[in-house]
């Protein structure tokens, strides 16, 4: 019988030496016989890092900030001050080059970040050996995994989890794998996108069969909404991998989709967990246990809408598919697409990249930037009329604008566009009211 466990650490749970020594103590207490690790930057460190490289293009060349945050941990830890002293030597190579060409491009910008995961997996493998634990750190690429040649969001190919299952067995002690790095056919460095560490874990956890995977998050599992908008969110004991995933898609972050959907098709626990409390159960991903009526919410706070309006509907709509192609190459993600007669408009989230492309879509009519959308997750509530109803009933007796409604369309859930000033009373009234109330029959 398998007794593999994996168990996935992000930044928060890497803050400092405290924070890592915690996490190895997890690993002891709930890793089984044969634990393998999967680790993301420490605590803020990749945004450092992209900091970091930013002012290298401008001609300041400067990583003392990177330096004095990981030689803290080192020294809090207690662990050799050279553990990290040829990666150093790495990393201010390539910052001179930045520096000397003013330029950071895609694949250079994937080459700055993974020296986040490779430092922060050498950290953790010596704290583990402090403890008593053998333990080996591994970038992921070593393993196998190897993706596409797109920077930034690369994707893995079929035959990873094959590659990665084989390359494991061969690693002394517990493995500590870099989360969110791999390569591509021709050996250049690629990254799996932003939390891609929840990925990793879940192609190792089905590379090996594992027993369960765990994933240690600051927050006591999947709640019913976002605590920092609704204070008075729950956790939820078990959920649907297809609820999860449709919580992800309308904004909320405990695991990544592309991770969702992997570990969905593992034969094995999968868990969310807290680090701050391992007392408490978390929330257990299934299969099955849906339940009838809405189990959580989920929200985009900044949400960029882009309208096309004419007279001619097939004009408006040619816009439409061009922006759609431009965005689509950019990798930014449309979060909801309205069409009607009188022309088209489409949401994405408002980031800086976002705003980098704007000049490259056709001209808008209007174009709004202070809206939000509210997403209600449940087993087949994507087309329960009566969801939709008690929604815009409630929003209503509150006088809080609902711009657009997106019923019909997907499986597990219904999502509402609103006014971004009314976004936090708009959470608490539908958790309040709608989230865990049983809804009339179709």
């Amino acid at each position: 019988m398998n007794r593999i466990q994996v168990l996935k650490f992000g930044g928060s749970a890497l803050a400092d030496g405290n924070a890592i020594s915690r996490a190895a103590g997890l690993v002891s207490s709930f890793g089984g016989e044969r634990p393998i690790v999967v680790v993301s930057a420490l605590g803020g460190v990749t945004d450092l890092l992209l900091k970091t490289a930013a002012a290298a293009v401008q001609g300041d060349l400067d990583a003392q900030a990177l330096r004095i945050r990981h030689s803290s941990v080192v020294s809090q830890l207690g662990l050799p001050t050279d553990l990290l002293q040829r990666l150093w030597r790495e990393l201010y190579l390539l910052l001179t080059e930045i520096n000397q060409r003013r330029e950071l491009p895609p694949a250079t910008r994937d080459l700055v970040l993974s020296f986040g995961e490779r430092m922060s997996a050498r950290i953790f493998a010596h704290t583990l050996r402090q403890r008593g634990m053998p333990a080996t750190p591994v970038d992921a690429f070593d393993l196998g995994f190897e993706t596409d040649s797109t920077p930034g969001l690369a994707r893995l190919l079929d035959r990873v989890p094959q590659q990665v299952g084989r390359s494991l067995g061969q690693v002394p002690g517990v493995p500590v794998v870099t989360g969110f790095l791999a390569k591509d056919a021709g050996g250049n460095l690629t990254t799996l996108g932003r939390d891609g560490s929840d990925l990793t874990a879940a192609v190792i956890a089905r590379a090996v069969g594992a027993k369960c995977l765990q994933y240690w998050k600051d927050v006591r599992g999947i709640h019913t909404a976002d605590p920092r908008w609704v204070p008075g969110a729950d956790s939820i004991d078990q959920i649907s991998f297809g609820e999860a995933r449709e919580l992800a898609f309308g904004g909320a972050q405990v695991l990544q989709p592309a991770s969702l959907q992997m570990a969905s098709e593992l034969e094995c626990d999968v868990q969310v967990r807290s680090f701050l409390h391992p007392e408490h159960g978390g929330t257990q991903l299934t299969q099955g246990q849906e339940r009838e009526g809405p189990v959580a919410l989920a929200c985009r706070p900044r949400l960029l809408g882009i309208e096309y309006n004419d007279e001619r509907p097939h004009k408006a709509q040619a816009k439409l598919s061009a922006a759609l192609v431009r965005l689509g190459i950019a990798g930014i993600v449309v979060r909801q697409v309205s069409i009607s007669g009188a022309g088209a408009k489409l949401w994405f989230d408002d980031t800086p990249e976002a705003h980098a492309v704007l000049d490259q879509l056709p001209p808008a009519t209007n174009t709004s930037m202070e809206e939000a959308s509210i997403s209600l997750v449940g087993h087949g509530l994507g087309t329960h009329p009566e969801l939709l109803r008690r929604v815009l009933e409630v929003m209503g007796a509150a006088e809080f604008e609902v711009r657009q409604a997106q019923w019909g369309v997907r499986e597990h859930g219904q999502t509402f566009i609103v006014p971004r000033e009314c976004l936090a009373q708009a959470q608490v009234l539908l958790h309040d009211t709608v989230v865990g109330n049983p809804l009339l029959p179709h």
